[in-house]
């Protein structure tokens, strides 16, 4: 695997302190980093500061993870808007799964910065990293930090919720949508990722262009199995299928999604074989989430 933590001439700020454990460090994005600096976001102890931002709830997230809502102001006085994920203390099953997946990692909010970094490098849209925070001691992560560019548009959650079920204007947004999903998914799984999470509302779309932009976002479970991948490759269109209403989206649209997806003009056998196992696999999904915190919609 290629290297996908900065190198030391990329860290713009590592803080170097008697007991370097408490100080932490902290690698800033180029393209962030005069506003961080003027917004005093340029320490590490900010990023990794419990009270900092809007506190953002979420159902089922544990007690050593938080989210926040940060938002800055340009030299133009206009708003930038970011997201923090912070983690505190995080219990070493969460720590080890985390870095086996991403072993050029070190922290939990290091792995999602790395996977940022490697899609956006192969071409995947995705959340653009903004800063990384660290504090290990003896090389255990004691607290990270991520914080994150607010990605144009909104979910594809949210997107299905604002439209009418069955009028003409909302099939044709579904249609004219169905290429640019359908190419960012096959890209992704294409160059080897699997995403584990892949609902509607980590899809996010950008209507503002001609024809609608996509992107990937809450990264934190992507990895690139060695094994059992077409398994894997199931479950993210099983999620995505399952999480797409189907008072919204027809059942004519997945297929031509599907043969987007791959890449045919016609269904073959190892479609038809692969439509089975996306629909038994969502209904398993169905089965599971009733007994579960119904899911967030993503900001």
């Amino acid at each position: 695997m290629n290297r996908l933590m900065p190198t030391p001439d990329e860290i713009v700020d590592a803080i170097q302190a008697e007991d370097a454990s408490s100080a932490g460090r902290l690698w800033i994005h180029p393209r962030f980093r005069t506003l961080l600096d003027q917004a005093g976001w340029s320490r590490p102890q900010r990023l990794l500061d419990p009270t900092v931002g809007g506190e953002m709830s979420k159902p089922g997230l544990t007690r050593w993870r938080r989210r926040a809502r940060i938002a800055l102001a340009d030299d133009a006085g206009r708003e930038v808007v970011f997201f923090l994920k912070q983690y505190v203390a995080p219990p070493p099953p969460a720590r080890r799964a985390a870095l086996r997946l991403c072993p050029d990692a070190g922290t939990l909010a290091g792995a999602e910065w790395c996977w940022m970094q490697r899609l956006a490098a192969d071409g995947v849209g995705c959340a653009e990293p903004a800063a990384l925070a660290e504090r290990l001691a003896g090389g255990v992560e004691q607290a990270s930090a991520l914080l994150i560019a607010a990605t144009p548009g909104i979910s594809l959650e949210q997107w299905f919720a604002r439209r009418v079920a069955g009028e003409d204007a909302h099939r044709r947004d579904v249609r004219r949508a169905l290429p640019g999903l359908a190419a960012l998914i096959a890209r992704f799984h294409d160059r080897g990722y699997v995403h584990r999470d892949l609902y509607a509302c980590h899809v996010f779309i950008d209507g503002a262009a001609a024809l609608p932009a996509f992107r990937l976002i809450d990264l934190a479970r992507v990895f690139k199995p060695r094994w059992l991948r077409q398994r894997w490759i199931v479950k993210d269109l099983a999620a995505l299928h399952y999480s797409c209403p189907a008072d919204r989206v027809t059942r004519t649209d997945r297929l031509r999604w599907l043969k987007l997806y791959r890449g045919v003009r016609r269904l073959g056998p190892v479609e038809r074989r692969l439509i089975r196992r996306i629909e038994s696999k969502a209904a398993r999904i169905a089965r599971h989430d009733r007994g579960r915190v119904p899911r967030a919609p993503a900001s």
